[in-house]
């Protein structure tokens, strides 16, 4: 089969993409085993004095991150203030590319 050069370059996106997943996935996957690795001190011995971690010259520092819950009452006052036109809506316009199933 020919390809125009529209579809080949779509076929290397959807094979760079398809890529891409595999290997955030394994990240993923890595990165949980490296947590678990922490949980149980496995890591200490690489821990320096302001709790980052080096080994073979990579740096890992522990990061904290908060999140809000917000009440119902925050979530009435959005749905009215996009009601009353009060909110404003941004739109902006992009293509995402999906793979096929």
């Amino acid at each position: 089969m020919t390809y125009s050069g529209t579809e080949q370059l779509i076929e290397q996106i959807s094979n760079t993409k398809k890529a891409i997943e595999q290997m955030n996935n394994e990240l993923k996957s890595l990165m949980t085993t490296l947590d678990e690795h922490r949980a149980n001190g496995l890591l200490d011995a690489y821990e320096g004095e302001d709790g980052t971690f080096y080994i073979n010259k990579c740096r890992l520092l522990p990061i904290t991150r908060g999140t809000w819950t917000y009440s119902n009452a925050v979530k009435d006052l959005q749905e009215q203030e996009q009601t009353n036109g009060i909110a404003t809506r941004k739109e902006t316009t992009f293509l995402r590319f999906e793979l096929p199933k």
